[in-house]
């Protein structure tokens, strides 16, 4: 083969590679412009954000603090549950004193009543 025909072979070999590489390049920048379109929202956010970090805040701590005395809230708790087993003793009193006062022959189910 002639040395021109050398010639052509390689020009042709290296337009296919310059287009194949610009093919590879547009889809790589349609792939960046998705990104940099997805991006938009979140750097709008962002920028939201550094704006709300820069501002002074004035911050009131809360009036029940974990790190308060825990005396007040253990008796507070004990008296809650006093409370609850008060309620649970009248309530089985109450139930005691039905079945003190029970008589079967004056059940409904007995009188027909259901």
């Amino acid at each position: 083969m002639p040395a021109w025909g050398w010639a052509l072979v390689w020009v042709g070999l290296s337009i296919a590679a310059i287009g194949y590489f610009a093919w590879i390049a547009a889809g790589l920048f349609r792939s960046a412009k998705g990104v940099f379109r997805q991006l938009e929202p979140t750097l709008a956010k962002l920028g939201a954000l550094s704006e709300a970090v820069n501002t002074k805040v004035d911050y009131q701590p809360s009036p029940d603090n974990l790190l308060d005395d825990p005396g007040p809230h253990i008796a507070n708790y004990a008296k809650f549950r006093k409370a609850k087993t008060d309620e649970a003793a009248k309530r089985q009193r109450r139930l005691i004193n039905k079945l003190i006062d029970f008589k079967p022959e004056e059940s409904e189910i007995n009188n027909g009543r259901t």
